[in-house]
């Protein structure tokens, strides 16, 4: 386990890279939020899988898409109610397993520091689990 310090870094760094990876997809098919990119996929505006403007690759599927980062890390968002874009406490997990240098966490220390944060009013919550990122799209 690593210390409740070290734990909030990486969970908010990530919380971070989601941001900054929803913004880059956001650009490349120019309109907010995931479940705007999914419609314009399902309209045929946009293929499903294809490269951002910086060169990440994004995958677009079910309710919503998949950011691959230039640098390493799969960044996932999903469409909510009410155009919240939402994410969950594995996909937080998954992205830092997946982002050099890998670090594995413990999902209840994610959920601890999720908590943290909605607290902050930097997510909301959505369920226990599942957070919207901030700016209701």
């Amino acid at each position: 386990m690593k210390g409740p310090a070290a734990v909030n870094e990486m969970v908010v760094a990530a919380v971070s890279k989601f941001l900054s990876a929803r913004d880059c997809i956001e650009g490349t098919f120019g309109v907010r939020g995931a479940e705007n990119i999914v419609a314009g996929v399902l309209r045929g505006d946009h293929h499903r899988k294809g490269t951002c403007a910086d060169g990440s690759e994004y995958l677009v599927h079910g309710v919503g898409y998949t950011v691959v980062l230039l640098g390493g890390g799969q960044v996932h968002i999903d469409a909510g109610a009410n155009g919240l874009d939402v994410i969950t406490s594995f996909d937080i997990q998954f992205f830092l397993e997946t982002a050099p240098p890998g670090v594995e966490t413990d999902i209840v220390e994610i959920e601890e520091q999720c908590s943290l944060l909605v607290d902050r009013g930097f997510l909301g919550r959505v369920t226990s689990r599942r957070y919207s990122l901030p700016g209701v799209r």
